[in-house]
């Protein structure tokens, strides 16, 4: 499977990504993905 958040691949049975930490059984509303914070991102700079 792949991390919710940075998109690298980890082991299926993983709670957390081994790369950036984030959880993934759940998305709460402050973690982003990596999308949605290069589009905040690009939307602020605009």
């Amino acid at each position: 499977m792949y991390c919710k958040q940075c998109g690298k691949e980890i082991p299926n049975d993983s709670e957390y990504c081994n790369f950036c930490g984030a959880g993934q059984n759940f998305k709460s509303k402050y973690q982003f993905s990596y999308k949605e914070r290069w589009l905040a991102l690009s939307l602020t700079i605009l």
